[in-house]
């Protein structure tokens, strides 16, 4: 079938870790923070990690452990600017002392450091010299039901953009999967395509997809980030950029067994360094806005809603963020991905300014 023209769609982006203190201030304000209790994630307690080089570049992926009483608590990789975020405390309180490891990608452990009482930063000078990123995995999450047909077409066509311009980036080797889901009692669950360098075989697979089935509002997302997460084959190049968008429009069933596989999923999405950036379409209640702004959070990733300024598909929820600016999805996904692959230098230097003053811009 024939495709719509790219370049239609319309977005907005808001990264809560780059505007704390607005979200503190939400979680503060009981309407809002009564969704941490309904997600079981306590998204208030933030401990971030800037890590450097000797000559004060960034050190992406490295690994950041929290131990406490013998247990792991959280790991997370640093990313292109050298910052990990951890929240030792995301599912259960700790009230013990901890003690954070830093080891580099290959697993040497470079930095013990332990603390009364989690701290809220922590800059982190290692006499070592940065990497270049040279692997990126990109993983398209994409909910196929029903309720996104006004969008998914329209979707592929700016997905198909995307995927095409991956090749063309700064000698970096980059694989594209796909994971599509519906529901139990649809066609299929879950229907996946692992990393795949072949830009052909890619946009062939996602050509052939469409949108049906779906019923009830709750989607397997639970599965589906399982089956993302766990079992797709990510890149064993462990300086590697590794990014997960998940496009979609209803939340997971709000059972607790599902609930636990999410967190189990969002947990170990950050020990391996996969950044989790939704990308909500026409559909999605503020329930499933904070499930996906805590998921986005607690793995160093950023928040994307495709907004109403195009036009196209079913009205878009306006999220609960502070101003934003609009932009085309392809090319903010685009921008997006180059930002986080750390192919943007001037956004580096950017960066490390804002690193030192203290991740307030």
């Amino acid at each position: 079938e024939d495709l719509p023209q790219s370049n239609q769609l319309t977005a907005g982006e808001w990264n809560d870790l780059e505007n704390w203190s607005f979200w503190k201030n939400l979680m503060n304000n009981q309407e809002w923070s009564n969704q941490q209790q309904s997600w079981g994630f306590n998204a208030s307690k933030r401990f971030k990690i800037t890590l450097k080089d000797k000559n004060n570049a960034p050190l992406p992926n490295y690994l950041v452990s929290v131990f406490s009483a013998g247990k792991t608590l959280w790991k997370a990789k640093s990313n292109y600017a050298g910052i990990a975020e951890l929240w030792p405390e995301l599912f259960q309180p700790n009230d013990s002392e901890i003690k954070i490891v830093v080891s580099s990608p290959n697993g040497e452990p470079l930095y013990t450091k332990i603390f009364d009482q989690q701290p809220q930063q922590l800059n982190v000078k290692l006499s070592v010299e940065a990497q270049k990123v040279k692997n990126l995995d990109v993983m398209f999450m994409v909910d196929a039901t029903g309720s996104m047909g006004d969008e998914i077409n329209y979707l592929k066509a700016e997905l198909d953009d995307i995927v095409g311009r991956f090749n063309r980036e700064d000698g970096l080797n980059t694989r594209t999967g796909m994971v599509f889901y519906r529901d139990h009692g649809d066609e299929y669950v879950i229907r996946d395509f692992g990393f795949e360098s072949d830009l052909r075989k890619v946009k062939a697979n996602l050509l052939k997809q469409g949108a049906g089935g779906g019923g009830d509002f709750e989607e397997a997302v639970d599965e589906a980030m399982e089956n993302a997460i766990f079992q797709q084959q990510w890149t064993s190049d462990p300086n590697a950029t590794k990014l997960m968008f998940m496009i979609l429009d209803a939340p997971p069933h709000h059972q607790s067994a599902k609930i636990k596989r999410i967190q189990r999923s969002v947990k170990e999405a950050a020990a391996k360094g996969i950044i989790l950036i939704p990308v909500v379409a026409s559909g999605i209640d503020k329930s499933t806005e904070f499930l996906m702004r805590f998921m986005a959070l607690s793995t160093n990733g950023t928040y994307v809603f495709i907004t109403d300024h195009s036009g196209i598909g079913n009205s878009h929820l306006e999220p609960t963020v502070g101003q934003y600016k609009v932009e085309k999805l392809n090319q903010l996904l685009y921008r997006l991905t180059r930002k986080y692959a750390g192919l943007d230098a001037h956004m580096v230097k950017d960066l490390r300014n804002f690193a030192n003053n203290g991740g307030e811009n």
